[in-house]
């Protein structure tokens, strides 16, 4: 298996390269890559004067001396005392020139932006995606995993936690190996970074995790292995697997019943399948520890076939459908308030983040209206306020998807880039459309402020198209240079986010 961030040149070579490479050699897309451990520049030998002077300056490639490779079909003398080297296994399509990285460059914290919305490699007019981005598309759960839970399946723990944030894996066997390492999406897929330690009977390595779901695999002499203690894996894209791990920041113990047969933990983070989470008999009476995701759950215990509430806590809310549930909560809890409606019998929160429930969120009655304290993971929501069976949106929120009386209350949380316009004082509507909202053309409405126009969003890990739409005129982000062609010929803006 190999991982590695690589840079798509869509803006001067994808969709003129790309038409040649299907019909000479589909698996080597026209890319400038940057490893953990070397640089690597793929370029199409069919390439014009004009295309390849603006492939040079855009990416900084003077010193490759491209001019004189493609005149003599070979590296120019400075180039090769540079450390660059011509890949002789390249295809007869392609140039696949090689550089070893620096110490530098050999450091992968160091390609992590510190301000959101940042590329993963912060230099200026890079796009990044995966290996194979122009075939299988960029997939960033191989290096930002989610899950809304998990729990851990060893045949015998290969992972423990030491307290804190921090966990020895360990791999048993393969004392005759010179080298093992581990790889993951904790470190970048790194190759050879994260060296394991030799100790007898095997290898171990500590690493600190935040709670969560990782991916990982160890690298014993070149070779890629899961772990063959741990029995939770899945695909990795290169038709083997990746083994999985859930750092734990939940317990659940349900102890009222102490002399049960069996007990199950059940809820809407897991759709409330009921024969999926044993809890196990523990002197803290039944007991399951797990990964929850941020935000707010329901859940119930399944005691020999009948339901319980959690006698531990006492937040629990009828779902509307003739079941009572305890919730619980991960994460900062934020207050929903609705003013006025004084005369109202009874107020309801719904939204997409309860499945549009209509029944179980009942706000209650303050001194100047309606609240409802809640916890939200970070990202984007629509919500409105059910008021004796009417539907209304938050009067306090101009941030709206759709029209009236369709539309709804858009909630940010924790927003992670702004989208900003400059200029264009004159407009009187503005909206931004991508692929994070289904190119929606009426959903997500900028604000005018003193210069321009400002919406704060949440953008999930990974790549994002956008367009702007000022009073119904399409055109892209003038404040961004990174951007890629699309079917009309007109461009789409792209950001790339990270966590």
């Amino acid at each position: 298996m190999r991982r590695q961030l690589t840079i798509w040149l869509s803006m001067l070579l994808g969709f003129v390269y790309q038409a040649e490479a299907q019909k000479t050699d589909k698996t080597v897309p026209p890319v400038y890559a940057c490893y953990a451990e070397e640089t690597v520049v793929h370029i199409p030998k069919k390439v014009s004067t004009t295309e390849l002077d603006s492939l040079v300056s855009l990416f900084s490639l003077q010193e490759l001396r491209l001019t004189y490779l493609f005149t003599n079909g070979q590296l120019h003398d400075s180039t090769k005392q540079a450390g660059w080297k011509l890949d002789q296994t390249a295809t007869k399509q392609y140039y696949k020139i090689v550089k070893p990285s620096t110490a530098q460059e050999n450091d992968f914290s160091a390609w992590f932006p510190t301000k959101p919305g940042e590329p993963l490699i912060p230099w200026e007019d890079r796009m990044l995606i995966s290996e194979l981005a122009g075939i299988h598309g960029f997939d960033p759960t191989y290096f930002y995993p989610t899950a809304r839970y998990g729990i851990n399946k060893f045949k015998k723990a290969s992972v423990k936690h030491l307290g804190g944030n921090a966990y020895l894996f360990t791999l048993q066997g393969y004392e005759h190996a010179h080298e093992v390492a581990i790889s993951g999406s904790f470190n970048g897929w790194s190759k050879g970074q994260h060296a394991m330690k030799r100790v007898a009977g095997g290898w171990e390595f500590i690493q600190t995790l935040a709670p969560g779901k990782h991916l990982y695999k160890f690298i014993v002499d070149g070779m890629w292995i899961a772990d063959p203690q741990n029995d939770l894996r899945e695909k990795d894209g290169y038709k083997s697997f990746n083994s999985v791990f859930f750092a734990y920041n939940k317990d659940f113990i349900f102890n009222a019943l102490p002399n049960a047969n069996k007990v199950f933990l059940i809820g809407s983070f897991n759709d409330w399948r009921e024969q999926e989470l044993p809890l196990e008999k523990t002197k803290e009476g039944w007991k399951i520890s797990m990964y929850l995701a941020e935000g707010t759950h329901a859940y119930r215990f399944k005691v020999d076939k009948k339901y319980y509430l959690d006698p531990e806590n006492r937040v629990s809310l009828t779902d509307g459908e003739g079941f009572e549930n305890s919730y619980t909560s991960i994460g900062d809890t934020m207050l929903f308030k609705l003013a006025g409606f004084a005369d109202a019998a009874e107020v309801f929160l719904v939204g997409s983040f309860n499945g549009w429930n209509e029944h179980e969120l009942r706000m209650k009655k303050s001194r100047d209206g309606w609240v409802m304290p809640y916890v939200l993971a970070p990202g984007v929501y629509e919500y409105k306020y059910r008021i004796d069976g009417r539907w209304v949106a938050d009067p306090a929120n101009p941030t709206v998807a759709g029209e009236a009386p369709y539309d709804n209350s858009v909630l940010v949380v924790k927003p992670n880039h702004l989208f900003k316009l400059e200029g264009f004082s004159d407009a009187k509507n503005v909206l931004v459309s991508g692929s994070f909202n289904n190119w929606n053309e009426s959903s997500l409405k900028l604000q005018k402020t003193t210069n321009g126009w400002e919406l704060p969003y949440y953008l999930a890990p990974g790549k994002h198209t956008y367009k702007f739409i000022v009073d119904g005129v399409w055109q892209k982000d003038p404040g961004n240079k990174l951007w890629e062609q699309n079917e009309f010929d007109t461009g789409n803006s792209v950001i790339w986010i990270t966590p």
